[in-house]
């Protein structure tokens, strides 16, 4: 049973809704996500790493602070709980 209720009554057959799901016009592609068309060098290729390993970095930094700031909430929420 369907989570969510159409609007527009009962069933019809051959409604557009069904078959723009399983039929296409003529002449369309089926969309593949093929990358860049040009070929990529070595230089292109570096950078791409070299800013990969930039975000890396940057991320690893965030988790490490977010980390800290956990260990120190958990420290203060700690100290309160023990003072009644």
């Amino acid at each position: 049973m369907p989570l969510y209720r159409r609007s527009g009554g009962p069933f019809q057959r051959h409604a557009v809704e069904r078959r723009s799901l399983r039929w296409r016009a003529p002449g369309d592609k089926p969309k593949t996500h093929s990358g860049p068309s040009v070929a990529r060098t070595s230089l292109d290729l570096e950078l791409d790493r070299r800013a990969q390993l930039t975000r890396l970095e940057a991320q690893q930094n965030e988790l490490e602070r977010l980390r800290q700031l956990k260990t120190k909430l958990e420290s203060v929420s700690g100290m309160h709980r023990r003072e009644p």
